[in-house]
């Protein structure tokens, strides 16, 4: 597959890019009295590259505002998610507020209000601070007030039970994939996954989604495809056959990299299939251009944001293998989105 660096990432902040998967996620998980005095239907997407002198760029996962006091001010929502207890985890959100809070200065007085969100889906016990005056231990009461003090409020998906999750199915998606499991459950809940796309289906939700699958390993793709065929939506079916010829254009790298046998014999047999040798040489470098679109879409995203997005109007313009790996690779090392549009301009 495209080798992505962190699929869990992808996944999160793909699916909860979307307005209507962000809005069923706060729904279901903001406490109510938060909830309450917002306006849910004014959310908005906020990018969340966040860059500082001497220090590497640095990004939070998910960040959106919603309007709220007569929709005069904003309320920021930040959510990270971890899947191992960090101690410190509570101080990386505080860098990230105050990044974007150093940044909303530059435009307006007052600052707004965040209220950060950590999604915990490990297998181990959180036992972390969720106050950030815990990080300092026993402190004399006349320090105290030279503490900056809030909380986070702790989404622990390990002891997830009995809770409504509220919005489309990719929400439902995203916290059952995310739920820790044992590896015996794990066809188990692939299989409840498709299902939950074949009763509500987002197409962009439901590609992440097996691309996830695909590039963590979590199950036998045989296993994978059988599910997807006998159990996935019918709109699926065109993703499916994009993943599996995917795979297949896999094993052709791997068969002459390797010398494995078993590759060769693949290549035969779509030959076969196909008709043509030439036919397929076109096939397959007309999915391989498909398939590095479809990384360099989700890449830009996790990198620079949704907004980021409508880069990939300039970046489909390139219809060349060649190119669009060069754009890959810069991709992965731009420092920041000026960075790489500027490569853009420099390519065509």
């Amino acid at each position: 597959m495209t080798g992505i660096p962190n699929p869990k990432d992808m996944l999160f902040k793909g699916i909860l890019g979307v307005d209507r998967n962000a809005k069923g996620f706060v729904e279901t998980f903001c406490p109510p009295p938060v909830l309450d005095i917002v306006d849910i239907d004014s959310l908005e997407y906020v990018p969340t590259s966040f860059v500082i002198e001497n220090l590497r760029e640095r990004f939070s996962d998910v960040m959106l505002r919603f309007r709220h006091d007569g929709k005069s001010k904003y309320l920021y929502f930040l959510i990270e998610h971890k899947s191992f207890p960090d101690r410190f985890t509570i101080l990386q959100i505080l860098l990230y507020m105050v990044l974007h809070w150093m940044n909303q200065k530059e435009e307006q007085d007052e600052l707004d209000v965040i209220v950060p969100i950590c999604v915990y889906h490990g297998s181990e016990a959180w036992n972390n601070p969720e106050h950030f005056a815990q990080l300092f231990g026993k402190v004399e009461e006349v320090l105290r007030e030279f503490i900056p003090n809030f909380k986070i409020v702790l989404v622990d998906l390990s002891s997830l039970s009995n809770i409504e999750i509220k919005g489309p199915s990719p929400v439902r998606a995203l916290v059952n994939v995310l739920i820790p499991r044992d590896s015996a459950d794990i066809i188990e809940m692939v299989e409840k996954v498709v299902s939950q796309f074949r009763l509500q289906y987002f197409d962009y939700e439901y590609r992440l989604t097996i691309t996830y699958f695909v590039e963590t390993n979590l199950i036998d793709k045989d296993v994978l495809f059988k599910i997807l065929d006998t159990s996935g939506p019918k709109e699926g079916v065109a993703t499916v056959k994009t993943v599996k010829e995917q795979l297949i254009d896999e094993g052709y790298e791997k068969g002459f990299d390797d010398g494995i046998e078993k590759g060769i014999e693949k290549g035969i047999e779509k030959g076969i299939e196909e008709g043509i040798e030439k036919g397929i040489e076109k096939g397959i470098e007309k999915g391989k251009i498909y398939e590095k679109l479809n990384s360099i879409e989700t890449v830009l995203e996790v990198r620079f944001g949704i907004e980021s997005l409508l880069l990939m109007d300039r970046v489909r313009t390139f219809s060349s293998l060649d190119k669009l790996e060069t754009i890959q690779k810069f991709l992965k090392s731009a420092k920041n989105l000026e960075e790489f549009k500027n490569l853009l301009s420099k390519l065509h």
